[in-house]
């Protein structure tokens, strides 16, 4: 039982560590930017949406309307 206790002792401390340094990647990295088509204005407006969020999710537009998130 002991041993069990020492493992999830261990895997918080490293998960506490993982987030420590995802946040610190973030920063390095900056947000990534939605860059709209322009004349567009609902793509303009739905970049100035997606850029506030400062979701860290790659967008990619398809096509009028059609949008990409991440691989989906």
């Amino acid at each position: 039982m002991e041993d069990l206790r020492k493992i999830n002792q261990r895997r918080k401390e490293l998960e506490e560590n993982y987030a420590s340094l995802k946040r610190q990647l973030a920063l390095v990295k900056g947000p990534n930017v939605y860059k709209p088509v322009k004349g567009d204005l609902i793509d303009e407006l739905f970049a100035k949406h997606l850029n506030a969020c400062g979701l860290p999710i790659p967008v990619k537009r398809l096509g009028p309307g059609k949008y990409m998130f991440g691989t989906r």
